[in-house]
């Protein structure tokens, strides 16, 4: 995952990574309610390319955090859905830094940035946000 990213900072001298994720994010959906059923999203939609993905986009999800899925209204779904997501966008910067030791060591010197990013596609508006400073490298491998 990290070669593309390395080359751009350290070949092409890119200063930020920005991982971007949008609310209303139908895996994410999907993630959660396979979680809680145990079904594969494939079985569901016939798009066998999808279960590694939703295997990726579960691991941040904390089974406390959907317990009372079914009777929580829409608002508040989505709500838990775009919190799980955001979740989701920190645990992949976390894992690029993990992962490539010359990105880790660009950020602790101050010459790159990785930051994270929600578009909200109901206003359009992108809410940026970073991992806490001791985040970056801390969580292993994804």
């Amino acid at each position: 995952m990290t070669s593309t990213q390395e080359d751009a900072c350290v070949v092409a001298g890119a200063k930020l990574i920005v991982v971007l994720g949008h609310a209303n994010n139908a895996v994410m959906r999907m993630a959660v309610e396979a979680f809680l059923t145990g079904r594969r999203v494939a079985d569901a939609t016939r798009c066998a390319h999808l279960d590694p993905i939703v295997a990726e986009v579960q691991k941040t999800i904390d089974p406390r955090r959907i317990e009372r899925w079914e009777s929580l209204p829409p608002p508040e779904q989505q709500a838990c859905l775009d919190d799980l997501y955001r979740a989701y966008v920190l645990r992949v910067i976390d894992r690029i830094l993990h992962e490539s030791v010359v990105l880790r060591g660009l950020v602790e010197v101050g010459q790159l940035k990785a930051v994270g990013g929600m578009y909200d596609v109901r206003s359009g508006r992108i809410d940026f946000f970073e991992s806490s400073p001791a985040t970056p490298g801390s969580a292993g491998p994804a």
